[in-house]
């Protein structure tokens, strides 16, 4: 599906991707992907995975929000992560989604703590 610039940043920013860790995931410069949020038409490849992104979003969300659970515990900070991993970012994106939905309180854990 073509996207337009708008809805292309809208989506990313929605998700809490960055342009930059989506110009990893598809081999292109950061440039590119900032040139497509300003008057470029997004090609439908990057559109159609941009729109993958946004499924695979939203049924994190309501799985996450149909679970009984205290709190949802989520990353402050990239340090530590996987390269193939979702940003941490898009986990608090995930887990804001789920505090409208369900209430569940979010826990923002540091890295300090964690060790």
């Amino acid at each position: 599906m073509t996207l337009s610039s708008a809805e292309f940043k809208a989506l990313r920013e929605s998700m809490g991707l960055t342009t930059k860790w989506l110009s990893k995931r598809w081999g292109v410069a950061e440039y590119t992907v900032q040139r497509w949020e300003s008057k470029r038409v997004v090609s439908e490849r990057y559109g159609d995975d941009l729109l993958g992104l946004k499924r695979e979003f939203d049924r994190e969300v309501w799985a996450k929000a149909s679970q009984d659970v205290d709190v949802i515990h989520v990353p402050r900070a990239e340090q530590n992560r996987e390269p193939a991993a979702m940003p941490a970012s898009y986990e608090r994106a995930v887990a804001e989604r789920v505090f409208e939905l369900a209430g569940t309180p979010i826990v923002y854990d540091d890295e300090d703590e964690a060790a």
